[in-house]
């Protein structure tokens, strides 16, 4: 077996000196900020698009990610668009040859290169998977028989279709791109007994055969019904004669997805008469990811019903994306004009609320709101449901002697979901493995690297790892030997509970809710051992690193992303860019800070991100505007960022923007990029930061325990939990979020704090999330905590969500644990830090609200990371709770190191708009650093006359005289308006007289990127504010000559396009509207120079 030594000596390192890394000494961590290793560098993620692939574009592709400062690259061969006319299909002999090459090139360039998992993104599939190792759903169908004889009948065959639920195919929400052939399995047959009724028939008003279809006893197919002006469809129903009901099912197919609006709220009415005015609400369906849905209610009789169909008024997917100014939207509809319904079925017992939620064919936000416990009690008990299996015969023909009374049988097994790895090239494009079988998955990784070994079965020299993106795989909630699994995993019989996988109570609605609960937790269980932890030890047995991702974006099924990610290897995230209007997406926030948290419980030093990912900025932004985002990455806890994305340039270098992903999706990192020479100050800043981020341990006050529900992304995707008002985290108080599982990461010091793997100590552990209900399992583990003087805040779980755990014996357990000293009843965590005199980790003068602060310690001293998130300048103190006698300013855009002034243990900050300030606070001094600047710098302007030239691809440009630094898009000159490229400001001047020491230059500002040449001297680049630099070695007597190369986005030239109604060869179509506004590119005045 090959073992990745690096990684397993820094663990065992760590967990011997209860640090994350070997500190550096004050001096190395000064010198190695200023030139870090390219160990630090960020990432790319590298796409091959539709097997568009040259192996010697690839090569120089990889020659300029290494020149920019690139540290490694993620290949991902995908497929979306129009592939070219001899493509590079996936796996072929000449693609393999393309693949080792540029393995071996990275390799000799001292990059990382790391594949996925899958072709695509997501996340285990391909054309090899066969339907038995494929993804699987729970289908029946049902039977009602009068008992008290020998019975032999013909059982129906549940479902065979690939799809998401019962009848309902794959295609009807899209997602289908190959001809999937039926595929079942029998698991169970099962019997009850029920009290005998007639079927209740639903007439539709009107409408014959609408109510013929809605009433078959299908999901599909389904029939689109058009809206009113106002997005209102509503249905009245007839049931012929007062019948008694206690729920409803509807049938809501529909495309889901990308690009497509939210489905519609349903409201079911019971009514008095056929009138409208007559009707009240029994049930609020509202917009979910499934496509059926069911409500339960206290029994009502009535012979009139009715259903609506509204808009919902959650902000969708499509609602969340933003477009720069002038760029065109995709054409996706806001609403839908129609919504497609399939069936209704009232239900004359009682039904398990959102049982398709709570069965796992698809995935809710939060599942403790769905349990409604209603008076009507359950007709069938655990006791009376029988396993009737061995009676059944290979042709589902049943010989049974069944009891006296009505009984239904349920013929229980399972078919494919045809779910499909993706966006991968057509002929890598298939059935998606079995995401809880182990074996299954080996089967498929046996495959799929084959395609990455040479002839004689060796992995590509100069593969370094794998990569899990975040699982897009869909739901999954049956597969080959998984309810033999779940029942040895069970202190109880699971059998007689299995009718609830069908939506029908047993025993009660509680014990129902909690036998399903135990169901989901153990898939999500099952989904880290059978998936992450295999391909983890895949990866190790190869000797590479394992980049984990997990949910992203909510629950888009389940899964718990801390504990998936406790089972990978090196846990990732992803953080979208975000307008710097708008506040990032809290669901990335979360995902970040989930991710951080799990790195600091392994003892893990890096947090990868799928880092900046921008849809509807076409070619509209550049590292000005990433740095946004990359900051919040750093703060959130990101270390090591994968550039979203760099798509290989087949074509070459051609002087237009080249190949992206999409027009509108990324942010074109690449050789075509008008900035593709100037992008090593970029990726040098981000190295600087990340290599300051990867030092040392995070320091953090408490551990935040999310419950044992919810994922981190799906609490808190839509608000985070300093955000609650109820119950919001101090400023100054750091936090990592922990779950079930994370607590066996974490030990108890001599003081009595909690300690992670990686070093970091908790103060105490705040029980918040879902914690409102506890497994006794995971209250024996705070138990044992509390035993040993840890100290536990928060309120008393009301009970367990478990069926598998007795409910009398949690209360008094719960009782004597909460009645202990070092158990605070609380809420509140402020309150609880007061009680507890448990100071912040830092605090500012004045208001803070707009200022996040990260902190990692070191042996030496401790590393702040500070980010002004504000539009305006802002100007505060900051106070470290740890004195230190020597403070450090690190400016990660030039690696200047410059001391501060410190008045007591304060700091004085002044940050401009989105700026960003790494603050290190020593006993130890510094050498080689500048001195704190005890006056201001001072700008002298100067007037002076420019001569202005261009690097143009296409015909060449005019040179041009300005007498003042004036921006392109400013000129009248409509041609140089539309110009994207370098453009070249050249000027001598002399000092003023009134500036005795010049120290460096100032301009009023650049679009985007600016590089400045001092007589000759390269003194610098810059890309964000403030447009200054410092270069007093440069200065000459006399007259100086300054130039400065100005490079802009491809936006405006595609702007220009639009306006003059015209597609240059190999520029994209379309991207911008005629009345979009010229971007700010060039030099803006005043020239100054900076003098002390």
């Amino acid at each position: 077996m090959i073992v990745n030594t690096r990684r397993v000596f820094l663990l065992a390192f760590a967990l011997f000196y209860n640090t994350s890394v070997l500190a550096e000494s004050s001096d190395s961590l000064s010198d190695n900020f200023r030139t870090p290793s390219s160990t630090y560098a960020p990432h790319a993620w590298w796409h091959w698009m539709n097997g568009d692939v040259n192996p010697d574009e690839a090569a120089a592709d990889l020659e300029w990610l290494h020149a920019a400062g690139v540290g490694g690259v993620q290949l991902f061969d995908a497929g979306m668009g129009t592939p070219p006319e001899t493509p590079l299909t996936f796996g072929s002999a000449a693609w393999k040859r393309a693949v080792q090459q540029s393995a071996a090139k990275a390799k000799s360039l001292g990059l990382d290169f790391v594949i996925t998992t899958s072709p695509g993104w997501s996340a285990t599939g391909g054309p090899w998977v066969t339907p038995q190792d494929a993804m699987k759903k729970w289908v029946w169908s049902e039977t009602e028989i009068k008992g008290g004889e020998q019975l032999t009948t013909s059982l129906p065959v549940p479902p065979a279709v690939a799809g998401p639920f019962q009848d309902i195919p794959v295609e009807a929400i899209g997602h289908a791109s190959h001809h999937i052939d039926n595929y079942y399995r029998d698991v169970k047959v099962l019997a009850y007994p029920v009290l005998a009724h007639e079927p209740v028939s639903l007439q539709v008003a009107g409408n014959a055969s609408l109510t013929e279809q809605l009433g078959d006893g299908r999901f599909w197919p389904a029939t689109a019904i058009d809206a009113d002006e106002n997005g209102v469809v509503r249905l009245q129903f007839d049931a012929g004669k007062n019948v008694s009901v206690q729920g409803v099912t509807l049938g809501l197919p529909g495309s889901r997805g990308f690009g497509t609006p939210n489905p519609p709220v349903a409201t079911w009415f019971v009514c008095e008469s056929e009138a409208q005015a007559s009707c009240k609400p029994l049930a609020v369906l509202n917009a979910t990811r499934s496509l059926t849905r069911t409500a339960s209610f206290e029994t009502v009789t009535a012979r009139y019903f009715a259903l609506t169909l509204t808009r919902s008024t959650e902000p969708g997917f499509i609602d969340t994306l933003s477009y720069a100014q002038g760029a065109n939207k995709l054409p996706f509809p806001a609403h839908a004009g129609a919504y497609a319904v399939s069936e209704v079925q009232l239900h004359v017992r009682p039904v398990v609320n959102a049982f398709e939620e709570k069965a796992g064919f698809a995935a809710a936000p939060r599942y403790y709101p769905l349990n409604v416990q209603n008076a009507s009690e359950a007709s069938v008990s655990a006791n009376d449901v029988r396993d009737i299996t061995s009676f059944m015969d290979e042709s589902g023909t049943l010989n049974w002697q069944s009891p006296a009374g009505q009984w239904r049988i349920v013929r229980l097994g399972y078919s494919l979901t045809g779910h499909e790895n993706g966006p991968a090239q057509h002929n890598a494009t298939g059935l998606e493995t079995d995401k809880f079988n182990a074996e299954a998955l080996n089967r498929y990784l046996d495959t799929y690297l084959q395609f990455y070994r040479d002839e004689n079965g060796e992995l590509f020299d100069g593969i370094t790892g794998l990569l899990s993106d975040s699982i897009e795989s869909g739901p999954q909630n049956a597969g080959t030997g998984l309810l033999n699994a779940f029942a040895a995993a069970m202190p109880y019989d699971v059998t007689p509970w299995l009718p609830a996988l069908t939506g029908e109570v047993i025993s009660s609605a509680a014990e129902t809710d909690r036998f399903l609960w135990d169901y989901r937790r153990f898939l999500s269980q099952t989904l880290n051992t059978a998936h992450y932890a295999t391909i983890s030890a895949r990866a190790e047995k190869l000797g590479l690193d394992y980049y984990t991702e997990a949910l992203e974006d909510h629950r888009p099924q389940l899964g718990n992303d801390i504990d998936m990610r406790l089972s990978g290897g090196i846990p990732m995230a992803a953080f979208w860019y975000f307008d710097p209007e708008k506040s990032p997406k809290p669901t990335y926030i979360a995902d970040v800070k989930g991710a951080a948290s799990v790195a600091t419980l392994k003892g893990e030093q890096i947090v990868a991100v799928e880092a900046m990912t921008a849809f509807g900025q076409p070619w509209d932004i550049g590292p000005g505007e990433l740095k946004r985002a990359a900051d919040r990455t750093l703060v959130y806890g990101g270390n090591r960022f994968m550039l979203h994305s760099s798509v290989h340039q087949a074509q070459g270098v051609d002087g237009t923007p080249g190949k992206p992903m999409m027009p509108l999706l990324g942010h074109y990192f690449n050789r075509n990029s008008t900035w593709a020479g100037m992008a090593k100050p970029w990726i040098s800043y981000l190295t600087r930061a990340q290599y300051l981020m990867q030092q040392g341990a995070p320091v953090s006050t408490f551990a935040y325990f999310i419950g044992e529900e919810a994922p981190v992304t799906s609490l808190f995707g839509d608000e985070q939990p300093a955000d609650d008002p109820q119950k919001p985290v101090p400023p100054g108080a750091g936090f990592d979020y922990v779950s079930a599982q994370a607590l066996d990461f974490l030990t108890v010091t001599k003081n009595k704090t909690l300690q992670t793997r990686g070093g970091t100590e908790y103060q105490f552990i705040y029980l918040g999330g879902d914690a409102s209900l506890m497994t006794l399992a995971t209250l024996n583990k705070l138990e044992q905590l509390a035993e040993q003087g840890v100290t536990i805040v928060g309120e008393k779980p009301a009970g367990s969500p478990s069926l598998a755990d007795d409910q009398a014996a949690f209360h008094s357990r719960a009782t004597a644990l909460w009645q202990q000293s070092n158990v605070i009843a609380t809420s509140n965590i402020q309150t609880a830090m007061e009680t507890l005199r448990v100071s912040p980790q830092w605090q500012f003068k004045a208001s803070q609200n707009d200022l996040l602060v990260r902190q990692r310690r070191t042996d030496d001293g401790d590393i702040y990371f500070i980010v002004n998130t504000a539009d305006t300048l802002q100007q505060n103190v900051f106070i470290p709770a740890r004195n230190g006698k020597f403070a450090y300013r690190f400016d990660a855009v030039n690696g200047n190191v410059t001391e501060l002034e410190q008045s007591g243990s304060s700091v004085s900050l002044s940050l401009p708009a989105f700026g960003s300030v790494f603050i290190f606070i020593s006993d130890k001094p510094l050498n080689n650093t500048a001195p704190a600047r005890q006056t201001p710098l001072q700008k002298h302007e100067v007037q002076t006359a420019w001569s202005l030239t261009f690097d143009s691809a296409d015909k060449p440009l005019q040179k041009m005289s300005l007498n003042t630094l004036t921006p392109l898009n400013e000129l009248e000159n409509t041609t140089l308006q539309g110009f994207s490229g370098t453009s070249h400001y050249e000027t001598g001047f002399a000092v003023p007289e009134s500036c005795t020491t010049p120290v460096g230059i100032a301009v009023g500002g650049a679009g985007n990127i600016a590089r400045f040449t001092l007589n000759g001297h390269d003194t610098g680049t810059l890309f964000t504010p403030p447009w200054q630099l410092t270069a007093p070695e440069a200065f000459k007597q006399g007259k100086n000559t300054l130039r400065i190369d100005v490079a802009n986005y491809w936006a405006n030239q595609l702007i220009w396009q639009a306006k003059n109604n015209t597609v240059k060869n190999g520029f994209p179509a379309g991207v911008y509207s005629p009345d979009a506004s010229y971007r700010m590119a060039g030099l803006s005045g005043p020239f100054s120079v900076l003098c002390q």
